[in-house]
């Protein structure tokens, strides 16, 4: 690679493979990827005029005018740089059904690469016609006639059957390959998907003609046409693939009369579309399709749901899911992998599963204290791991466990630590007045009796005189209230009292 190519390419950040590729003629071709980044690095303006266009629209010329500015550091004044190149389309070098657009495609990348330098380098866009787009000449009708003529007098010379069809493929060339089609003495190879697009090879003369399909969808188009037209002009199929699929077509046909004719017997044994012979038709098959008759059945199994759609248009059957958020989708070609996997999650069902599910809510959560911490034992959660939840004032605790070995170990040690319930003790009662009188007189019964706290007993008299005892405080109509605070006790002397019943009755 030479210096300027070097520059080129890192100037405009073009990758290999990606941007640009060398083509089997030793010459570099810029993809449309590499000329979009070389426009816009440049900042490219084009301007389009359509200069001829013929009455078919095979032939078409159209005219660019490509303007860029180039910023320089040592030149403080921006350049405007100006190119003109024409782009031109004939049915000798386009295989497109398009020309006029890739006329436009061939104009605008001559101008892109000639703004920014790759011209001298002899770089080339994908859309420049290939040499191999050269004038061809149709095979003549004598030449058709002449090979028709052949393919007969080979038939008639060989013996029926498998043998006479091994004399129409001795007729093909050895070097057409088994992906293609002849069509008027043209050999259309089907090449495929290459690099994203489908190709079809026309081989005319030992000379190739492109033509390429965006999509399979047209690409299949092309080819069933081809199969058309094959079938009507020469009357033979020429592929070895083919020759050996015709009889397959001809054993589906004749089973059809078959079933018709036994449609009045055996009602219950024909299915619609079925393509099976009277003998198969007494295989005991029908039996296992009844199973994709249960569609959309729900099977449950842990967190992921599975409905059993069954059998879809394209003789494909489905069984569609969801694991939380997660789609799933299972598609199965024949109908006995389908039912051995129905069979499977059938198995897998969890009778125990809606009951544990409706139980779930009646739980109770247990708590354990322990100081100023709350634990709360959840169990096991759906995820499947073990869960305790506590608060420590207003800040959450919680710690999980994967098995329930280590989650009974730590439920047991909370235990263990666990501060005993504090017990709530009830103050004084207030005791009325009337209850204070009832006490009273069922106290004088009893020899000792405890009220609020002072005890009671029967004294002597030399007793009473010498000892002062703690009673509550007595009012009488001769003493004043003196100021006490609340809970105090006096000392009085109850040497004058006569009588304890009748102090009480005063009070």
């Amino acid at each position: 690679m030479t210096d300027l190519k070097a520059k080129l390419i890192l100037q405009y950040e073009l990758e290999m493979e990606v941007d640009f590729y060398l083509n089997d003629e030793g010459k570099n071709v810029v993809l449309k990827s590499g000329i979009v980044k070389i426009r816009r690095k440049m900042n490219i303006q084009i301007d389009h005029e359509l200069v001829h266009v013929s009455d078919d629209n095979k032939c078409c010329i159209i005219k660019c005018t490509g303007t860029a500015k180039i910023f320089s550091q040592q030149d403080p004044f921006t350049k405007s740089i100006r190119t003109v190149d024409f782009g031109e389309v004939s049915p000798q070098n386009n295989s497109y059904e398009f020309p006029v657009a890739v006329a436009k495609k061939r104009a605008e990348g001559r101008v892109v690469l000639d703004l920014a330098g790759f011209t001298e380098t002899g770089w080339m866009t994908e859309d420049e016609p290939s040499t191999s787009f050269e004038p061809t000449k149709k095979p003549s009708k004598d030449m058709v006639d002449n090979l028709e003529q052949k393919i007969e007098e080979k038939r008639s010379s060989g013996k029926k059957g498998t043998k006479a069809k091994k004399i129409e493929k001795e007729v093909i060339p050895k070097d057409i390959p088994d992906n293609a089609i002849v069509v008027d003495g043209i050999i259309h190879i089907l090449e495929g998907e290459v690099d994203g697009r489908w190709i079809i090879y026309k081989v005319i003369d030992g000379k190739k003609e492109m033509t390429t399909c965006d999509d399979e969808k047209t690409f299949n188009k092309l080819v069933d046409l081809l199969k058309k037209k094959e079938d009507k002009i020469q009357g033979v199929t020429p592929p070895v693939e083919k020759n050996v699929k015709e009889p397959k077509s001809e054993a589906k046909k004749k089973p059809r009369t078959k079933t018709n004719a036994e449609k009045d017997v055996k009602p219950e044994t024909i299915f619609p579309g079925s393509d099976h012979s009277s003998e198969n038709m007494t295989d005991p098959e029908p039996e296992t399709k009844e199973k994709p008759s249960l569609s959309n059945e729900l099977i449950i199994v842990g967190k992921t749901r599975y409905a059993l759609i069954g059998k879809q248009k394209d003789g494909k059957y489905l069984i569609a899911g969801k694991r939380g958020q997660s789609p799933i989708v299972e598609m199965y070609e024949d109908e006995s992998a389908y039912n051995k996997r129905v069979d499977t999650l059938r198995e897998s069902i969890d009778p125990e599963e809606p009951s544990t599910k409706e139980e779930e809510p009646e739980k109770k959560i247990e708590k354990i204290i322990n100081g100023d911490v709350v634990y709360e034992l959840w169990g096991k959660q759906d995820d499947g791991t073990y869960l305790i939840f506590g608060k420590k004032g207003k800040v959450p605790i919680s710690a999980r466990y994967d098995n329930k070995k280590e989650y009974n170990t730590h439920v047991a040690k909370l235990r263990e630590e666990a501060t005993p319930a504090p017990v709530v003790e009830e103050g004084p009662k207030e005791v009325s007045l009337e209850q204070e009188f009832a006490d009273h007189f069922r106290e004088k019964e009893e020899p000792v009796s405890d009220v609020d706290g002072v005890v009671e007993t029967t004294l002597s008299a030399t007793e009473m005189n010498a000892d002062k005892v703690n009673v509550p405080k007595k009012i009488t109509e001769k003493d004043s209230e003196p100021e006490s605070k609340e809970g105090d006790q006096l000392d009085i002397d109850i040497s004058p009292i006569a009588d304890l019943t009748k102090n009480v009755i005063k009070l």
